[in-house]
């Protein structure tokens, strides 16, 4: 498979997957430049609603960990730090998204 990151226990993020990656349950949230709140909700419903690890992914993974760490911060799940050190881990900054 990709490049995966690992972000979280239950999050990870990558490049584009192909689409024959066997055992994977499927969720359709296109996001072009950054994304909108309507789109950090519908990933934060997603993984919230996922019967187990997420893999989020598009062309770099950067959308795909944006998109999710807003809407972590958002509803204060996680602090805009701990999110900016777990998006550092994966190889990720975080900090102007963030605001950090």
């Amino acid at each position: 498979m990709s490049d995966i990151r690992q972000v979280t226990e239950d999050f990870a993020v990558a490049p584009q997957i192909l689409p024959d990656a066997a055992g994977l349950a499927y969720v359709h949230i296109p996001v072009r430049g950054s994304p909108t709140p309507e789109q950090v909700e519908a990933v934060a419903v997603a993984v919230q609603e996922a019967k187990g690890p997420v893999l989020a992914f598009c062309r770099s993974g950067t959308r795909s960990i944006v998109t999710w760490s807003l809407g972590k911060a958002i509803s204060g799940a996680r602090s805009r730090e701990d999110l900016v050190r777990l998006g550092a881990d994966a190889g990720y900054d975080l900090s102007g998204v963030l605001g950090v």
